[in-house]
């Protein structure tokens, strides 16, 4: 019998007309669905003036950004950003499948589009063959990933859950502002609360999570007798074993609040737009949150290193099929775009949409690619054993356990460190899976009981407990890859990489990825350290031989026999989702691809969240910094549209240099588009440049004197993408003199342009915009900004308009800049540029206004 399908239709006698109709299907009604989502239509239509935040992706990262944003901006005063979200696959269920009943585990193998359709992604081994087997360094492996579920709450439905942070190592290759956030109270520690991932302390003092009991604090105990240990031949150390970091809340927080379970970021997405929709009053014009699925984002239209509208295709499963829509949909003026399509995805959209400027730096995008290095192994440990070692478990094995161990090992190769953990698991009559086992005990509440009694009286009869180890060990990426269009010959076979090449297209001509996958020297050296180490480890814990640990072949009846190896399975590369890197954050645009705040370093208005950000891999499941950069990034996006404090007025030492006359005070040289403007309840303000057009060089500069070593406070605000116009420190007297190139090579810049527009003959013929060293706070030409911290654009004179703050310290030939309190730039100057002069204000492009500009001279 055909099933009945969902049709398209307008019924006015529903009874919430302004959400839609609930329509009904052979199986269901899809009333979650449709008060929750929105087609493509219903959300333009709504939000006529279009979106400030469009957000690719409502997987694990899309969806929690997406829910941050809201809620971050959901209170502010004034303006409130409109968010629209786009998801490739359709809503498949609200919440993480291990909280539904048993018997659903069939959820993971449905064919929601995966990560390798036809016309997208290509494996290729080193030698240039197609996805298969290849042979690296002596050992084959087949270069494949593992689907991932294109479907809203992707692949977050579905994650193992054990979440480990990055340790301090790890982080120490950060940019120091992205490792201060994650090790904050907003970062790593606020969500390990939220996943249910740190570990509570009961109202009697004790430990109670997800994993407690007798069977865990003993094997707790017993492993931290024999940790740390090293062996200096093997080269490799067992560091210190943790409680486990499982992301399941298993007790409320609160009397009468439900407890979360195993954690999905798609619940708070729903949650935040059932609350937008409250606060909008029934009214669609009056809502910031939409979520709009089966749409795929094939490219971005990016001109002059601005995002300016999305191509999209619309999938309608039950009526056209897949349509590509004529017209993109556009990016408004103050419009930023974010990136969660998932490492491999977000790097094909970048690398598509907005290639690096070639004449600028090369290609960076795609390289760094790593992977984690994973290895499965059980053991059956004889019950006597574990009751000879620790008395307390007599009859006591009905439990299970779980730890968290973390091991280094060193001299890999190049003088290469790397980390790794052992997620650990103990079970009785686990069924030959432990990890399996421990996550699908989820009793319906009529069997509750039964359950329990069964798992107590399986002591009765238990001869062997399974012990099982989960190597993860970290990939070491290489940032130097070529990653240039196209295959070539000059493409190392020793590195992992992701490229794209015009000469491969998919059905909508937009070009194809490539994917290599190596398991290098260095992470076949840690694969084999963190194999030692876990049988090491298991062979202290039960205080029998590695040989014994080993063994496989031993009769489980032999009643002399304490452990068997019952199975050990390398995982292949590309099979555990934690595909990352590609995107990398730091502070120097020439040597990463996006900064501390996930923003691209050449692109004005576009943003990642997800793993492709990561600098390092580390040994750690990705999920909890991908949060954690996900919220940084959310909250670097809030601050955007929130006011900056200003300076305070009674500033000792600060001279105020405009009272709203230029009269005696200001002049200006070439080109004049300069005005005073003076509003009621506000400090005079001046404006620089005319609207819509090339206002054609010029300055205006401070006359009564002549400045050297200062502090300089101003405010300024721009009103299009495209302004232009720069702060000038120490010119020379530009009375009666040419604004030419001699000029400007005496003066220093202190940019304001967020498409980072180069002018200089001798870097190109022509100008070319996405210039590193011509951004919103690089000292110009000098020293690149290493962050984006301007402030949203909003509409002339609109009372929402964020003003941005710039501290500019000049300190004989030193010069630091801090943009809204966080310092951007920073470099030493040498001549012709002059250590004495007058400060000048620009105009070039645009309006940009000034105001607040005061001054304190140093000794």
């Amino acid at each position: 019998m055909p099933l009945k399908k969902l049709v398209t239709s307008n019924n006015p006698n529903q009874d919430n007309s302004a959400i839609g109709d609930i329509q009904e299907n052979t199986f269901s009604r899809d009333a979650l669905s449709r008060f929750v989502f929105n087609t493509l239509e219903e959300a333009q239509s709504a939000a006529l003036e279009g979106f400030d935040l469009i957000v690719v992706g409502a997987g694990m990262y899309g969806a929690y950004c997406a829910t941050k944003l809201f809620n971050f901006t959901k209170n502010l005063p004034g303006y409130r950003p409109r968010i629209l979200v786009l998801q490739e696959g359709p809503f498949l269920v609200h919440e993480h499948f291990q909280n539904l009943p048993r018997g659903l585990g069939s959820l993971y193998d449905i064919p929601l589009a995966p990560l390798l359709p036809e016309g997208q992604y290509k494996i290729i081994n080193s030698d240039g063959t197609p996805e298969g087997q290849g042979v690296q360094f002596g050992r084959d492996f087949a270069g494949k990933f593992r689907p991932h579920h294109r479907c809203v709450g992707g692949k977050g439905l579905f994650w193992g859950g054990w979440t480990p942070s990055l340790t301090t190592a790890d982080l120490d290759q950060w940019p120091a502002a992205v490792s201060a956030f994650l090790n904050s109270p907003d970062g790593y520690s606020f969500v390990s609360q939220e996943i249910g991932a740190d570990y509570d302390i009961d109202r009697d003092g004790k430990e109670k999570d997800f994993i407690y009991g007798t069977l865990y604090e003993s094997l707790l105990k017993r492993s931290r007798t024999v940790v740390p240990f090293s062996l200096a031949s093997e080269k490799y150390s067992i560091d210190r074993v943790l409680q486990p970091p499982i992301a399941v809340k298993v007790e409320a927080e609160l009397s009468g609040m439900f407890s979360p379970d195993k954690y999905s970021s798609l619940p708070g997405l729903i949650e935040a737009v059932r609350e937008d929709i409250g606060l909008a009053a029934g009214s669609d014009r009056n809502r910031r949150l939409f979520v709009v699925p089966n749409v795929k984002v094939l490219n971005f239209v990016t001109q002059d290193a601005v995002v300016r509208g999305v191509r999209v295709a619309v999938n309608d499963p039950v009526g056209q099929g897949e349509v590509v829509w004529n017209n993109p949909l556009p990016v408004s003026e103050q419009g930023m775009v974010v990136l969660a399509a998932n490492c491999i995805n977000s790097t094909r959209l970048a690398r598509n949409s907005f290639p690096r400027p070639a004449i600028i730096t090369p290609e960076r995008m795609g390289a760094n690619l790593m992977v984690h290095i994973r290895g499965n192994y059980l053991w059956q440990v004889r019950r006597t054993i574990l009751e000879a070692i620790d008395p307390t478990l007599v009859n006591q094995l009905f439990e299970q356990a779980a730890l968290q161990v973390e091991g280094t090992a060193v001299d890999l190769g190049n003088g290469t460190t790397g980390r790794f953990h052992f997620q650990f698991y103990a079970a009785p009559n686990a069924g030959g899976n432990a990890e399996e086992y421990l996550y699908q005990m989820m009793p319906d509440r009529d069997d509750l009981i039964e359950t329990i009694e069964k798992l107590r009286g399986v002591t009765d009869d238990l001869e062997w407990v399974t012990f099982g180890i989960r190597t993860c060990g970290e990939d070491f990426g290489d940032r130097n890859a070529p990653v240039e269009f196209g295959l070539s010959s000059s493409r190392s076979p020793n590195t992992s990489w992701m490229d794209t090449s015009p000469l491969a297209q998919d059905q909508y001509g937009i070009p194809q990825g490539f994917v290599q996958l190596v398991e290098t020297q260095q992470a076949l050296n840690l694969r084999q350290a963190q194999r030692a180490a876990a049988f090491q480890f298991i062979a202290r814990l039960v205080n029998v031989s590695v040989a014994e640990v080993g063994n496989s072949d031993s009769n489980p009846d032999d009643p002399n026999l304490k452990v068997r190896l019952v199975s050990a399975v390398e995982d292949g590369l590309g099979t555990t989702y934690h595909e990352c890197g590609t995107l990398w954050m730091g502070d120097d645009p020439e040597t990463s691809v996006t900064d501390a705040n996930g923003r691209f370093h050449h692109v004005a208005n576009a943003y990642c969240v997800d793993q492709a950000l990561f600098t390092t891999a580390g040994s750690a499941n990705p999920v909890p910094t991908g949060l954690g950069l996900a919220r940084k990034v959310a909250r670097s996006i809030t601050k955007r549209y929130q006011e900056e404090l200003p300076f305070a007025d009674d500033d000792a030492g600060f001279l105020n240099l405009f009272n709203g006359s230029f009269a005696g005070m200001w002049r200006t040289a070439g080109t004049a588009n300069f005005q005073a403007i003076t509003l009621p309840g506000q400090p005079p303000i001046i404006e620089a440049g005319l609207a819509g057009v090339d206002s054609g060089l010029g300055i205006l500069y401070y006359t009564p004197k002549q400045f050297k070593n200062f502090v300089l406070r101003l405010e300024w605000k721009a009103f299009s993408i495209d302004a232009n116009s720069g702060i000038f420190l120490r010119i020379p007297n530009p009375d009666g003199v040419a604004l030419d190139n001699n000029f400007y090579a005496a003066c220093t810049e202190i940019q304001i342009d967020e498409t980072g527009k180069n002018f200089l003959a001798s870097r190109s013929p022509q100008s070319v915009f996405g210039g590193f060293l011509e951004k919103t706070g690089a000292i110009y030409q000098l020293a690149p900004a290493t962050q984006g911290m301007s402030k949203a654009i909003r509409p002339r004179f609109s009372a929402e308009g964020a003003w941005n703050v710039y501290e500019i310290t000049v300190q004989d030939t030193a010069i630091a800049v801090a943009l809204n309190g966080v310092e951007v730039s920073r470099t030493n100057i040498a001549p012709p540029l002059q250590t004495e002069g007058y400060l000048a204000i620009q105009c070039h492009t645009q309006i940009v206004q000034f105001r607040n500009i005061r001054i304190k001279e140093l000794p």
